[in-house]
This record gives structure tokens, sequence and C-alpha cells, in this order.
């Protein structure tokens, strides 16, 4: 779709901005406690139940290494990857915006695996969290050190509630209300969280009413002690909108980001494509063009040596043109499509 861009006023120089932005502490939350219908469970699986659930964890990933799970199955980068099981759905630069999230044909992603039942839904089943058979959908995600996954509402029109996040290996936390963008390994220009949620090796957090519904939930790189793996449990809807089967079907979510971006790029570039070095770095830390607008122009100062770095810009040609993007327009809207 169209992005529009309008001039910002910065004030003098933009080292005014680094310096309002170094004035936010975004490591504490506004707020103490939890929000309202979040309950976090520490220790809810043992130290065995961990490392067993690793374990098979590690057995997934080596399926997906050697191409033996499904397309839709897989959406990968180098900082974060994500395996649908049962159900997968489209989101991020497969739609066309929020609200517009479709649940795609289950034979296109693998099913629940046996062990996901034995190890993982069992053991909430047993403590009757879940009525049996209630969880038809789960997502590992796998996080990287300086992995993140932007602010957002699990799509209501999807997935019923509550929603349950299992936590794996490394400690992370999950902020919610916080407003933030990648940039040079942090979070940039940001907004603190209202609330920060920690969670622990082998914990389990449910989310419901205001927690699911009403405030977005995110990670960002600061939120990560090290390598983290979540297992989200959650029950499609019956009547979730889907995917017309009769229509051609979006592509995999990593190839329709790169697509974006690779427009993106070209528009930068004035379609000679010199820019396109530069794919593989972009795509490995945003989701779309937005994304990245606003992870370092959304002060309106333009852009610094930080974002060259970020993506290993090094050609003073292709920095000149990235500075040209990202300069605050004059005093005119800018309308640009990918």
């Amino acid at each position: 779709g169209a992005l529009q861009r309008r001039a910002r006023s910065c004030g003098p120089p933009a080292r005014r901005c680094a310096q309002e932005e170094e004035a936010v502490d975004t490591t504490e939350a506004l707020k103490p406690g939890l929000p309202d219908g979040l309950t976090v469970k520490e220790a809810f699986f043992t130290e065995e139940e961990c490392r067993r659930i690793e374990g098979r964890i590690e057995g997934l990933i080596l399926l997906a290494e050697a191409g033996k799970l499904k397309e839709h199955t897989v959406d990968g980068t180098s900082l974060r990857s994500k395996y649908f099981l049962g159900f997968g759905y489209t989101y991020g630069a497969q739609t066309a915006g929020r609200g517009e999230e479709r649940v795609l044909p289950p034979e296109l992603v693998d099913p629940v695996p046996a062990w996901v039942h034995e190890l993982v839904i069992s053991r909430l089943q047993d403590r009757n969290i879940f009525p049996q058979g209630w969880i038809n959908s789960v997502v590992v995600n796998d996080y990287r050190p300086g992995g993140m996954i932007v602010s957002h509402i699990d799509p209501p029109q999807l997935f019923d509630r509550p929603i349950a996040i299992c936590s794996f290996h490394a400690a992370g936390r999950l902020v919610f209300g916080a407003g933030f963008g990648f940039h040079s390994g942090a979070a940039a220009n940001p907004r603190p969280p209202k609330y920060i949620a920690r969670l622990p090796r082998g914990s389990l957090a449910l989310m419901d009413g205001y927690s699911a519904n009403g405030i977005t939930h995110g990670i960002r790189p600061v939120d990560l002690s090290g390598r983290r793996v979540s297992a989200v449990l959650r029950r499609v809807l019956p009547d979730a909108p889907r995917v017309d089967a009769t229509l051609p079907l979006p592509p995999a979510q990593r190839g329709a980001k790169r697509e974006l971006l690779r427009r993106w790029l070209m528009e930068v570039d004035g379609g000679e494509g010199f820019l396109l070095d530069h794919l593989r770095a972009l795509a490995a830390r945003f989701d779309s063009p937005q994304q990245a607008e606003r992870a370092y122009a959304a002060a309106g100062c333009g852009i610094d040596s930080g974002f060259f770095h970020d993506l290993g810009v090094r050609k003073l040609g292709h920095r000149r043109l990235f500075l040209k993007w990202f300069a605050p327009p004059p005093a005119r809207t800018r309308v640009r499509s990918y």
C-alpha cells in the first residue's frame, strides 16, 4: 500500500533527538505488576521436562534444515525462525493490513507432532487449564540474540482466548504497550512498556482479557538474555476467516517480505538495483519497508552511521542514496508505493 511521510520538525540538529531518546528508560515498566488477564506460572515444566522438550525442538529444527517440513510450516530469518504446526495463517507482509489475517488451508502446514501433545499439551490438559482437544494450533518461535517481534495483538478473528506461551532455553521478557523499532541491536525511538512480564525457562504464561485484547505485546532485543524458544498454544476459531483456496495462495511470509523490501530498494535507487546488495540484511531485521522507516527515521532526523553499520553499507554511493531517501522532506507529503 501507499506509505505517507510527512515533514517533521526535529528542532536544532539531530543531536537533540538522540539526547531525548537516550533520556527514555525503556528497561523498566511504567506500571508495577502484570496487565489484567495475564498469569505467569514459573517452573510449570520441570528441569527434566524442559530438557526433553528442548531436545525435541532441536529435532524439529533439523527436519526443517533437511527440507522435510512443508513450505508454509517454516518462516526463517537470521534472528528468528517460526514453525507453524496444525494451522498456518497469513500475517505481516502477506496481508493488506491489521484485521486482514486469514487461516491457511491446514494441508499447507505440518500437523502438531505427537511429542507436542505428549510433552506439552497434555500437561496443560492434566492441570485442567484447557479441555481435551481444545488446542489445535502450535507455533514454535526460535529467537536468537538480537531477535525481536514487533508489538501486536494476536488476531482476535483467528484465535480464541486464552493464549498459552511456554518458554524454553534462555529466559526472556514480554513487554506490553511498548513502542520500538530495531536499531543497532536495541530499541530505536522507543516508548517505555506499561508492563513487563518475565518469562523464565520452564514457565507458562496465559494471556486472556485485557492482556490479550486491550494492549499490544512484543519482544525487544534487550528482552532476550540468550537464545529463547517459545511454544505458543492456541485454538483457531471454527469460523475464523480462511484463505480462498480457489485463488492463488499468498507466498510464504519470508517470500512476501523479501519482495516488499526488494521493491522498496529498487525505488530508493531509482530502479537501478544497486541497493539489492542489502536485501538480505534488511530481511533479517524487518518485515516491511514501513518497519525500517519507523526504526531509523521516526524522529524525523534522518539516519546516522548506525544504519550503515547494521546493514553493512560501505559504498559511498549507496550511503548517499539512503541519506537522500531518509532526509526529512521540505514541507510536503511524500507518497510512496511498494
